[in-house]
């Protein structure tokens, strides 16, 4: 008779007469509910994202809307909705204000995008009160998701000391982070800390090496620099011709400064191509 009693016990404790009362019923739908909402959301937002990518705005943020209808804690879609309120595209005009509120909650979710535009809106002012230290904090929130532009621009605080204390090697070591996921920006201003010496040991031709990386991703300053480097064999072997090349390439990216030092390097070339003529010439004479 004990066993009896026991096994009815433990039948009665079971998992499948749990699941069949009433409250866990309601939970079970309300589960179902909330999956079948968050599935539309997420297709929402996916023709949401597909219309955006084709520049197709108004209709992108009607999609994101309804995104957000079915999940309110959807952080991609107030994420655009964002950018969306701070480019006035797809919105009857720019809110800086409502921006900055889509970004919050973005942020809050997690969105390491969000929480990098919410910063930048802190660190300038954008629709927020400026506010240094909160432009610092989710900056970091940002880096920490590996999220290159904030390495990149906690970099730059550390830099220049504004919202933390000035540290070079804390700035090169931010900028070290996004460099090496291929932000442009971040690689040219690690070229600058070794060509200077700022935070790191200088070392011009490392300064060469993260130069040519922006570079190659057409950052102007970073082609007008490696130009510089060819032109003076500075970290790399003299070239005047690479020199040109690489000046050419800032010039057409507007770099203003390029424009000239391109001239003046195809007037060099242009002479040593007379001084080798002039020197073949000699040469011939010689030996005839």
């Amino acid at each position: 008779m004990s066993q009896q009693w026991e096994t009815k016990t433990a039948l009665t404790t079971s998992p499948s007469l749990a699941l069949a009362s009433p409250d866990s019923s309601r939970l079970v739908r309300r589960g179902i509910d909330d999956l079948a909402a968050s599935t539309e959301a997420e297709e929402w937002f996916e023709n949401g994202l597909a219309l955006w990518n084709q520049e197709k705005y108004l209709e992108a943020v009607r999609c994101f809307a309804r995104s957000l209808r079915r999940n309110s804690n959807h952080p991609a879609a107030h994420f655009y909705v964002g950018l969306a309120f701070h480019q006035g595209i797809g919105v009857p005009q720019k809110d800086p204000a409502q921006a900055a509120i889509c970004w919050q909650k973005a942020a809050e979710l997690g969105n390491a995008q969000a929480q990098n535009n919410l910063a930048v809106a802190y660190e300038q002012g954008l629709g927020v009160a400026r506010d240094y230290e909160s432009a610092v904090f989710w900056f970091r929130k940002a880096a920490a998701q590996n999220d290159p532009t904030a390495q990149f621009n906690l970099g730059v605080l550390y830099e220049i000391g504004r919202g933390v204390s000035e540290d070079l090697e804390q700035a090169a070591r931010w900028y070290e982070k996004g460099a090496e996921q291929g932000c442009a920006a971040a690689q040219y201003n690690l070229g600058s800390m070794f060509r200077l010496g700022r935070g790191v040991v200088e070392h011009a031709a490392r300064a060469a090496w993260w130069y040519r990386r922006a570079a190659q991703q057409d950052h102007p300053t970073a082609q007008f620099n490696l130009g510089a480097m060819y032109e003076l064999g500075q970290g790399v072997e003299q070239s005047l011709e690479y020199a040109a090349f690489w000046y050419k390439k800032a010039a057409d990216n507007g770099e203003e400064s390029a424009r000239q030092a391109f001239v003046d390097v195809l007037k060099k070339l242009e002479a040593r191509e007379h001084e080798d003529a002039d020197r073949r010439r000699r040469h011939s004479i010689v030996g005839s």
